[in-house]
């Protein structure tokens, strides 16, 4: 009860709550020895060793010997995975510390699908340049099936938490491999994004492969004016030079690697491909 009345909460049904105030979480459990969960804090006062949620009863029989999956029936995340795990978190630190001594030009982050407090908050210590929020002013569902809703309002409040107002965010509006669930067209989700302090917009299409739809850009410069546009598609040499006449930016990765296509694949060249020296230059080149 003094819990509750501290957090001015009816009830706490869950051991895991996520976010419960926004900016925090509460987790209950329980150290006697005959506790259901073998969850323990470790000798350093600082770690916690936690066991996830149980199964619904619903769909498992022993629900004690199975872990909560990760999407409900509603392909919404599930309370244990909310949790981001903080080896993902500490590693990209790590590498944003050490690649941030070697670069002078600018630099971003992004941590697929859109933990945008994490990113911020890397950026923030690394004295990065910018972050990417692939769902910053839509609604999706990504082509893996879980929902992602607009959480505009949150990202700004917590940027200005942290003192990040010099850390840019690139966003995309309609982002590739995802399902748009709200009614509003391209251009209107790009003045959306614009109006909710967008520092950049990030034009995709349904696929890395895909190339650009001169008359989607087209249309989206005529509305925003001078607004910083980024293209992300398939650019290569026989494109580039029209792209750039619309566009500010491009992100290129794919047509720039080594190796041959994968058929049936969302990632159409592997992640550990390296990237083509030549390719490279032959399209700075054409710059």
């Amino acid at each position: 009860m003094e819990m509750l009345n501290e957090e001015k909460l009816q009830s706490l049904q869950r051991w895991m709550n996520y976010r419960i105030k926004n900016n925090y979480s509460i987790i209950l459990m329980s150290r006697k020895s005959n506790a259901l969960y073998n969850d323990k804090i470790l000798n350093d006062w600082i770690t916690l060793e936690y066991e996830w949620h149980d199964a619904p009863k619903k769909i498992w029989i022993e629900p004690k010997k199975i872990d909560q999956q990760k999407y409900s029936d509603k392909w919404i995340l599930t309370q244990s995975w909310k949790f981001i795990e903080p080896e993902i978190i500490s590693q990209m630190t790590f590498l944003a510390l050490e690649l941030r001594k070697e670069i002078k030009i600018p630099m971003w982050i992004c941590c697929l699908w859109n933990d945008w407090k994490a990113w911020l908050s890397i950026a923030k210590v690394a004295n990065l340049d910018f972050v990417r929020i692939p769902v910053f002013v839509d609604k999706i569902q990504t082509n893996y099936w879980f929902i992602i809703e607009e959480k505009t309002s949150e990202i700004l409040e917590y940027k200005n938490k942290i003192q990040a107002q010099n850390i840019k965010i690139i966003t995309d509006i309609h982002v590739k491999h995802s399902t748009i669930l709200n009614p509003e067209t391209l251009i209107e989700s790009a003045k959306n994004a614009i109006n909710s302090w967008s520092d950049w917009l990030i034009i995709t299409w349904n696929w890395t492969w895909d190339l650009p739809k001169f008359e989607d850009l087209e249309n989206v410069r005529k509305e925003v004016w001078d607004f910083p546009i980024i293209i992300w598609s398939w650019i290569d040499e026989k494109n580039i030079k029209n792209v750039l006449e619309i566009v500010d930016a491009m992100i290129v990765w794919t047509s720039l690697k080594t190796k041959k296509f994968r058929d049936h694949n969302i990632n159409i060249k592997a992640f550990e491909e390296e990237m083509d020296v030549e390719k490279v230059k032959k399209l700075m080149s054409l710059i």
